[in-house]
């Protein structure tokens, strides 16, 4: 018995690898057929095989999908995109298909993440391994489905799963504007296809139209039978978030009574429900749904399922309601168990550390997160870090993140907060040498730099300023931030000049950044008088007061900063 791995692919030089990576362990054969790739995919792909076709693409997936069939020699059938990569725990596939020689065709997990960072994806089952007989075939221009004439031969495959990548949001949105045009063709052919609806009201939910996706979306969920219960109960899914998304709640509440009662062990039902119980501030029904989703457990397979439901993401929401009817006990004890069920999903740690923080103060908070270890997870170290920023404590900050583990080597992130925690925190040397070791490709290069000769500045080192500002100057779109900070070197040491061409600076909301920033400045152990802090603050704020609209911008700003005080004051009291 022989698996042949088939694929369609297009511009995918840089996933294919990984891909094929994965899966030629378990095949017996590889077939490529390309529709069109400009980058080198076929190369790629020949590295792995030479059964690499290409194929003049007709605007229909199936199409070519069952090109690459008309080229295998299996026995069996193993299909995959190049964004997916094959996860088989302790089998191979070939385990489990000789287990029963009656089943025809598997139905695989196919995870598919929301979030890389918090460990949130959905899961359900796509069939992608059947015989290679003429009686399975693709289907359909977009969203390709395998026939299955008779359902009794099809089985759940166990041991082993497809994981999809995490697409950027380009490639989200270029793929779903292309399945719109597609779709949108489709279902004017035959606008009452229950499947057709449900895949265009799932793109325009992606793309953050909930009121185009509302009815079709409710057509899915209407004319679908429980015989297509993966269909049906991501239609359901997908509708009651649409209405959540649209403060249907009323609808949502109703819609999630009636599915309960038929779908008595669906948790992303009782979960969803109570989100809209929670935003309605219906805290102790909320309760008693959150409580249903956990007792429901993880759903039976054949479900469309959001990880979590039954889980952290009930659990992190059982802390809210539980600390809005002031049962702050409670609250602690379900956002730690959120924690402990996923401590990539770190919005827990933020509730945990102002229910904390009520009661303990910074060195309190920062003793608790450290006994419970949390700061294990970076990311966790990341956000409680900036809480401590925003709450005025840069010192706390940087502690945190001197105790956070896992990284070797160091994330830029991690190395760019780390800088800028000494700075403020008045460490200033340490923290110059954190963020001189930011390469120019990195998404924190310009604030580290902000940072850096902020930090000169109040070190009183004119003379390094200019020499930052004129290595910032060999990039085009950094002049303005280098010619501001070389001005600044010139006029703090001697004051303003009687005229200044304020044109050619930074635009107004960058003072009031700059301002910000060194009201944040606190140092562990302060000096009597900075006189360079001083003259900062003097100069940004002399600056401002002449720009046009400038005390307008200081007094808003001032309000702002003054409202902060009063919501953290209001929490705490």
């Amino acid at each position: 018995m022989t698996i042949s791995l088939t694929m369609i692919v297009k511009n995918e030089a840089s996933r294919l690898a990984a891909c094929l990576e994965s899966a030629q362990g378990f095949v017996d054969e590889i077939v490529i057929v390309d529709t069109g790739s400009t980058d080198n995919t076929m190369q790629v792909a020949r590295q792995y095989t030479d059964k690499v076709f290409s194929y003049a693409w007709q605007h229909d997936f199936s199409a070519a999908r069952n090109y690459a069939l008309s080229q295998a020699s299996g026995d069996w059938i193993l299909y995959l995109d190049a964004d997916e990569k094959l996860v088989c725990a302790d089998c191979t596939l070939k385990d489990f298909i000789v287990k029963d020689k009656n089943i025809e065709a598997y139905m695989l997990p196919l995870e598919h993440p929301i979030n890389e960072s918090t460990g949130e994806f959905n899961n359900f089952l796509v069939l992608r391994l059947f015989k290679n007989n003429n009686e399975y075939y693709f289907t359909g221009r977009i969203h390709e489905q395998v026939v299955v004439k008779n359902r009794q031969v099809v089985g759940v495959a166990e041991g082993v799963k497809i994981k999809h990548a995490l697409l950027s949001p380009k490639e989200r949105n270029l793929k779903k504007g292309r399945n719109l045009r597609f779709l949108k063709a489709e279902i004017k052919d035959e606008p009452e296809n229950p499947f057709l609806c449900y895949y265009l009201g799932v793109e325009w939910l992606g793309l953050g139209k909930p009121k185009l996706a509302l009815p079709l979306l409710e057509k899915a969920y209407s004319k679908l039978t429980d015989d297509f219960i993966m269909f049906k109960s991501a239609a359901l899914r997908y509708l009651l978030t649409c209405l959540n998304l649209l403060q249907e709640f009323e609808r949502v509440i109703c819609l999630g009574q009636e599915a309960a009662l038929h779908y008595v062990n669906y948790a992303d039902v009782y979960y969803l429900t109570g989100c809209a119980l929670e935003e309605k501030a219906e805290y102790k029904i909320a309760l008693k749904w959150f409580h249903k989703a956990i007792e429901s457990g993880t759903p039976a397979v054949t479900f469309s399922h959001l990880q979590g439901t039954e889980g952290f993401l009930a659990y992190y929401h059982l802390g809210f309601c539980y600390e809005k009817l002031n049962q702050k006990q409670q609250a602690e004890q379900c956002y730690e168990q959120a924690l402990r069920e996923n401590n990539q999903y770190h919005y827990p740690s933020c509730s945990l550390f102002m229910v904390k923080m009520a009661r303990c103060g910074c060195s309190g908070v920062l003793q608790y997160f450290e006994d419970k270890n949390y700061f294990a997870n970076y990311k966790v170290a990341l956000t409680v870090a900036d809480l401590f920023y925003q709450m005025g404590s840069p010192g706390y900050a940087k502690r945190c993140l001197l105790m956070a583990k896992g990284l070797n080597p160091p994330a830029w992130e991690y190395m760019y907060y780390l800088g800028k925690y000494h700075i403020l925190s008045g460490e200033i040397g340490p923290g110059l040498e954190y963020l001189k070791q930011l390469p120019v490709d990195s998404a924190f290069y310009v604030e580290s730099k902000i940072y850096l000769m902020l930090g000169l500045i109040l070190q009183g080192n004119y003379a390094a300023v200019r020499a930052q500002s004129l290595e910032l100057w060999q990039h085009k779109e950094l002049r303005i931030i280098a010619r501001f900070f070389n001005s600044l070197s010139h006029w703090l040491p001697k004051g303003l000049p009687p005229y200044i061409n304020f044109e050619q600076l930074e635009t107004k909301n960058f003072y009031l950044k700059l301002l910000n920033i060194c009201h944040r400045y606190l140092p562990d152990f302060p000096k009597e008088k900075d006189i360079f802090q001083q003259r900062l603050l003097t100069m940004l704020q002399d600056i401002l007061l002449v720009l046009p609209g400038g005390r307008r911008l200081m007094d808003d700003y001032y309000a702002e900063r003054i409202n902060e005080i009063s919501k953290y004051v209001s929490y705490r009291f």
